[in-house]
């Protein structure tokens, strides 16, 4: 059958559904219903497509300079500072009103042009980036004195935590910087002491006392919801929905989550498969569009990712989770809701009636005890059959991933964290590539077109061999002896300020040398052998994972730079032991002696490694 036949083919089921609509299905809540030609059967089938991530309808780079504006006489420069702390889904954004109302507001006064703008969308969504780009570089341009004038709609807009806002707001007026506010006094912005230091301090209180205060509004009531199965906001489990709203005996009203008409059937066969019959998720993947017409957003099978996520979830089991991280999750069976206290009597969990309305009722019996998890919604499959088939997902686990990513370099590259796109100012992200004679090398890349749209970032790329010989010929000689003495005496001085950082920074750069190890070990075939070997293996990667990111934590929550990690007392020692250190050591130098390193767009034309595009940002 040719594609043409196939159209009409599909137009003519569509016109029979029309006239059979009575007794056509209802639509399944969610998706958007297709029929397609199967060119492998020669038919026409129904498939649906589930729903796209919500995107926001308009974003905006962090920072824009404004091309081709002069400032004219008798004006000074000025920038604005734009938030929107949540995204409004409706067409209408509140960074546009903020422009055009500090627009109003400084043209009225005369005296300023707009030169440039910061800006952070969503930054306060629980789904958008958790650092704020545009008020992190506002920041940094302040201190750096590239900011002489600023305006912004409203003081809390700069920062809702109270310390933070007063700490910023007076290195501004330490650096001289001119503030202007929409609907904040100038004089009150602008003052160095007395009262309008006093107003702003307490303005800024108030900004996080009502930001703690809806957070707690907003928690009480959703941990009510979820402890009564009710659906309360978020992304919605797969293999479930939220259902008719109903009312509980004690007037508690809400949504209860109940199985998906589609995806529910499709998740109890998936476990089966998984568990007792040896499917990967693939072939589930597959098996959900052959027989449910499940797929993608883009028409394909659903992500494995996505079919994994399914499977290793403790909701299978009706639980209820709650402030699950989105990263570093370990065990899932952590982030369950579990009874607080026994429950006696009386129970309407999904465990033990199918109607929240009509709870299952017995004078003295002990329906659950404290710590028991709480169960809901229906459950996919019970507790054995759960254990079972993550028995059977953690066997199959791929290990070949691991393999093609050694073979071009998995190792964490020196430079990874360090660089940032001059664009954006988000970090570059390292990626292998083979060079001339099949050779493995690396290159970094700014994601974020690639995940926000190129409006935002137009796309930055950078070689990784030169960068790197840059880099560390940069260090070595920035490290004179001058500089290493500095270094120890900040050694000296921080060590006995702060007992332990310099400590805590070589413990760091050994769990690293003890990671790179590990993973040799691992690439070299002589240890980590079988089935054994490899959950070893494991174990003692998510051991040291766990040291680094306890180190990194505590360094990170310490203030002060303590100097680089190394026991060199000159420049010519230094050269002579760099030689012996490993990729972490060389990253701990780095990381003591360099802040940030921004890259610039390249050159029209050139293509070879150009050390101009290289801003190191220095910590002492």
């Amino acid at each position: 059958m040719d594609m043409q036949m196939a159209t009409e083919t599909v137009a003519g089921v569509e016109a029979g559904a029309t006239a059979a609509e009575r007794s056509a299905p209802k639509p399944v809540p969610g998706y958007t219903e297709e029929l397609i030609f199967d060119e492998a059967s020669g038919e026409v089938r129904t498939i649906y497509r589930r729903p796209g991530r919500c995107r926001q309808g308009k974003t905006w780079a962090n920072f824009t300079e404004y091309a081709g504006v002069t400032v004219c006489e008798g004006t000074k420069p000025i920038y604005l500072y734009l938030r929107l702390s949540k995204y409004h889904r409706d067409g209408s954004d509140a960074i546009d009103r903020q422009r055009v109302d500090l627009t109003r507001r400084l043209g009225a006064e005369g005296c300023w042009t707009i030169v440039g703008e910061y800006v952070d969308n969503d930054s306060a969504s629980p789904y958008a980036a958790r650092d704020r780009k545009g008020y992190t570089r506002l920041k940094a341009d302040v201190a750096a004195g590239r900011v002489r004038a600023l305006a912004f709609w409203k003081l809390d807009r700069l920062d809702r935590t109270a310390d933070q806002n007063i700490a910023f707001v007076g290195e501004c007026i330490a650096k001289g910087v001119d503030l202007r506010s929409h609907q904040d006094s100038t004089e009150e912005l602008n003052a160095a002491r007395g009262v309008g230091k006093a107003m702003r301090a307490i303005k800024a209180v108030f900004g996080e006392m009502e930001a703690d205060t809806m957070s707690d509004r907003q928690l009480g009531s959703k941990s009510h919801l979820a402890e009564n199965g009710f659906y309360h906001g978020g992304q919605r489990p797969f293999g479930w929905m939220p259902g008719p709203r109903v009312e509980l005996a004690d007037g508690r009203r809400g949504r209860p989550l109940v199985p998906h008409p589609l995806e529910f059937p499709a998740v109890v066969d998936a476990v089966r498969l998984a568990a007792f019959e040896g499917k990967s998720t693939a072939d589930i993947a597959e098996h959900w569009r052959d027989r449910y017409g499940i797929v993608g957003n883009d028409g394909e099978p659903m992500y494995q990712g996505t079919v994994h996520r399914t499977l290793t979830s403790p909701r299978l089991l009706g639980y209820r989770m709650r402030s699950v991280p989105e990263v570093n999750r370990g065990d899932l069976m952590q982030w369950v809701v579990r009874h607080e206290q026994d429950v006696v009597g009386m129970c309407r969990c999904a465990l033990c009636t199918d109607d929240p309305t009509k709870p299952r009722v017995a004078v003295g019996e002990v329906f659950h005890k404290v710590g028991d998890p709480l169960v809901a919604m229906r459950p996919a499959c019970d507790l054995a059959t759960f254990l079972a088939l993550q028995a059977a997902l953690k066997a199959r686990d791929s290990v070949g991933v691991r393999r093609t990513k050694a073979k071009y370099g998995s190792k964490v590259r020196p430079l990874s964290g360090l660089l940032y796109c001059g664009h954006c100012d988000h970090k570059m992200t390292a990626q292998p590539r083979k060079l001339a004679g099949g050779r493995a090398g690396v290159r970094f890349r700014c994601k974020t077109r690639q995940n926000r749209g190129k409006s935002v970032c137009p796309g930055m790329t950078l070689g990784g061999e030169g960068a790197e010989l840059w880099v560390e010929e940069f260090v070595l000689t920035y490290l004179d002896d001058d500089k290493l003495a500095e270094a120890r005496r900040l050694v000296d001085e921080e060590t006995t300020r702060r007992t332990g950082v310099s400590s805590v920074q070589t413990r760091l750069a050994e769990a690293r040398r003890e990671k790179d190890g590990i993973r040799a070990m691992k690439e070299s075939g002589f240890s980590y052998k079988g089935t054994e070997g490899v959950k070893d293996y494991r174990v003692d990667m998510d051991a040291v994972n766990e040291r680094i990111e306890a180190l990194t934590a505590e360094l990170a929550a310490s203030t002060g730079t303590a100097g680089p990690v190394v026991e060199a007392g000159s420049n010519e020692e230094l050269r002579r032991l760099w030689a012996g250190f490993d990729d972490a050591r060389r990253r701990a130098v780095y990381d003591q002696v360099i802040d940030k390193i921004v890259v610039l767009p390249a050159k029209p034309g050139v293509n070879a490694f150009d050390s101009g595009r290289l801003q190191a940002q220095l910590r002492f």
